[in-house]
């Protein structure tokens, strides 16, 4: 479903009630307010009579329903710095989090701002809030700390506006359809290639290509203008000069012509070679028609050497040399979005019961500060309970060395048993753990009817097409494991 960001409308003031009330930010386990509190004058001061004079506010709408929203105001709120910045506020319905609709809105209301000639807006924030990162991602700087009225130490953050080049990358989402058919278009279309598809064909093309789950699309931005894209995917057919097997492949790639030579082409095609061997690929393949002189300069730039003359190209990707360490809170911010992406929230689902990664202890395969695997587990009932291990770049025995710190940390702390849940649908883990001496120890009919309570976002067609039901437990003995 498409989403529209657009300017808020004055019949949708009354709106800002609701997404004041569920802006407010609640620790885990912590009770909701009642709705009354909003109208505590420290509070309502966000939105009593809002559209005066420098009032400024962005909605995101699905099918006519407001699911976001984002707005500034010069108050003397928690965030006020002078009376020249804008203090924001922004509110995502919860169904919808986790799905860029926060960073669109933003993106939006920035440029709103800066017609309005704006140089900068604040903001302020719980301090334990796992939105700081958030700011922090979209250019906010913490320049103060305070109390706010209830006690809690807040961060107060400012965001300069003023227009430069800041280039930002991210994963294409379905909301971004229009943008990508707008950038391929322009390829195809233009930069001296052969005229290909309508934009409506691309358009449709582009639907196609987006719902396979072997094709990826990134996107860069200078601040919220789209200025270039890269196309991938994953190909297990022959490709000229590349070893049997499944590889990586850089379908399409361009950037606006004024934002070329600012290295915005290679930082596309990185994302897209990082995104391959997150998938277990070793090579990448790329080409380009014989006359392009240019694109075949810009693969040999960025390591690629050419194979045939047809052209094709081929870049071998390096299995990276990696260490186990223990997962601290440096660690466990780089993990966060990883797992975000992965499983759409922070918090999982199993057993019956919501957890929040954020507070778990672990361990990550490191490589250069970056995150090639992670493992979170729990101590509870006298087992060692693995949360979540996923393996960023397969094939290289990180998820197995995982599971042996693992084993080592449960055994000096006097654990002898751990266990690891799984859905039906996950027959890759089944695999997996049994070959490593992981046993079945219960199988829980109907228990991800019972998790979406907790988790609404799970989904009820899992891997292969195999519906979502059930949840199987694995165990293994720490002392009966170091004997075998």
């Amino acid at each position: 479903m498409s989403i529209n960001i657009r300017p808020i409308k004055e019949s949708e003031y009354p709106l800002l009630e609701d997404f004041l009330y569920n802006a407010i930010f609640l620790p885990p386990g912590t009770e909701p307010p009642p709705r009354e509190i909003i109208f505590e004058p420290e509070i309502y001061i966000y939105i009593k009579e809002f559209g005066v004079e420098n009032d400024c506010g962005v909605v995101a709408e699905q099918d006519g329903k407001i699911i976001g929203a984002a707005w500034t105001r010069i108050i003397p709120a928690y965030g006020h710095i002078d009376n020249d910045t804008p203090e924001l506020a922004i509110s995502v319905l919860s169904e919808y989090r986790n799905q860029g609709i926060g960073t669109m809105l933003m993106e939006r209301l920035f440029t709103l701002l800066r017609e309005r000639g704006y140089k900068r807006t604040s903001l302020s924030v719980q301090q334990d809030n796992p939105a700081v990162r958030f700011y922090k991602r979209l250019g906010y700087k913490i320049t103060d700390e305070k109390l706010d009225h209830a006690g809690h130490e807040d961060y107060i953050m400012v965001k300069e506006l003023e227009q430069g080049m800041s280039v930002s990358y991210r994963r294409a989402t379905q909301a971004d359809m229009g943008i990508m058919t707008d950038l391929l278009f322009l390829l195809y279309n233009g930069e001296g290639q052969a005229p290909g598809l309508s934009r409506e064909e691309l358009h449709m093309e582009n639907e196609q290509l987006f719902a396979d789950k072997n094709q990826v699309f990134f996107l860069a931005f200078d601040g919220d203008k789209p200025v270039g894209i890269s196309h991938g995917s994953l190909r297990r057919e022959y490709v000229n000069g590349a070893n049997d097997g499944l590889k990586g492949y850089l379908e399409a790639i361009y950037v606006l012509p004024e934002y070329r030579k600012n290295g915005i082409a290679a930082e596309l095609v990185k994302t897209i070679e990082h995104w391959a061997m997150r998938n277990g690929c070793r090579e990448m393949a790329s080409d380009c028609l014989l006359d392009n002189t240019d694109s075949y300069n810009f693969h040999r730039k960025i390591g690629y050497e050419e194979t045939e003359r047809n052209i094709f190209f081929l870049k071998t990707l390096e299995p990276q040399k990696y260490e186990i360490r223990q997962a601290d809170d440096v660690i466990l911010n780089k993990i966060e979005p990883i797992l975000n992406e992965t499983w759409g929230a922070p918090y999982l689902a199993i057993n019956g019961k919501l957890w929040d990664s954020r507070t778990m202890p672990g361990f990550a395969a490191v490589c250069d500060n970056e995150i090639l695997g992670y493992l979170l587990y729990e101590f509870h009932d006298g087992v060692c309970e693995i949360m979540v291990l996923e393996s960023v770049v397969q094939n290289i025995g990180i998820a197995s060395a995982l599971i042996e710190k693992t084993k080592q940390t449960a055994k000096e702390s006097g654990v002898n048993k751990i266990i690891v849940q799984t859905s039906n649908d996950n027959t890759h883990a089944f695999r997996f753990y049994q070959r490593r001496g992981f046993t079945i120890r219960e199988i829980r009919f109907g228990a991800m009817d019972a998790a979406r309570k907790l988790k609404p976002s799970i989904p009820l067609i899992g891997e292969d097409g195999i519906p979502l039901r059930d949840e199987i437990e694995f165990e293994i003995e720490v002392q009966r494991s170091e004997n075998v």
